[in-house]
């Protein structure tokens, strides 16, 4: 939404200013002397049809509101209060009059009271905070689940073995000579033992030969 806002006070111009703008909506400050009801009036009269709302800021409100009414097209209320200008936005208002001699939190709330209606207020002018993602969490002890190896376990160490039969075999024959005293064990016949007796040689294991 756009406010046009006429004050005859720069620093209650400036604060309201400010509070529509930071709720979304657009504020745009007249240029002109608002505290000279003359002008302010024939610069309600100019805007009145080309912004949402006409925002007057006066130290004469009751009368600004009776002046302003004889306008065409513009529908005045005077807002005292947070409720007031809650109630002109309902009343499909386009001209809200505040008293320039109120305080500045005053001012905020009062207008705060459209802007809750409009969907631009914030309760209590709090302000909105980013939302931000949380990072994600591990397990309760904040460490990683461990990945499982992929493949069949069983079948690679059977591989492994099966390869390294031949030079294993080898390996495990200078071992006995040193068992028995430095004297070399006889060479065993090679057989066809398949996989497994393949992978007892690799493992150290012997069977017990026939007498």
């Amino acid at each position: 939404m756009r406010f046009y806002i006429i004050s005859d006070n720069t620093r209650n111009s400036i604060t309201v200013a400010n509070e529509i703008n930071s709720n979304g909506s657009t504020a745009i400050i007249s240029e002109k002397d608002g505290s000279d009801q003359r002008t302010a009036i024939l610069d309600l009269k100019e805007n009145v049809d080309v912004d949402d709302f006409c925002v007057v800021i006066n130290r004469s409100p009751k009368e600004f509101t009776i002046a302003a009414n004889k306008i065409q097209d513009a529908r005045a209320v005077l807002c005292k209060d947070r409720e007031d200008s809650a109630e002109a936005y309902d009343a499909k208002a386009n001209v809200l009059i505040f008293d320039s001699k109120v305080d500045t939190d005053t001012l905020v709330d009062v207008i705060d009271g459209v802007l809750s209606r409009s969907g631009k207020g914030v309760q209590s002018h709090a302000k909105a905070k980013a939302y931000q993602e949380q990072p994600q969490q591990a397990d309760a002890d904040g460490i990683q689940p461990m990945r499982q190896p992929k493949g069949n376990p069983l079948k690679d160490v059977m591989d492994r073995f099966t390869k390294g039969t031949g030079s294993q075999s080898q390996d495990s024959q200078p071992r006995r000579q040193m068992q028995t005293g430095g004297s070399a064990a006889p060479a065993k016949r090679k057989s066809n033992k398949g996989i497994f007796g393949s992978l007892k040689d690799a493992l150290g294991l012997e069977e017990d030969e026939e007498e």
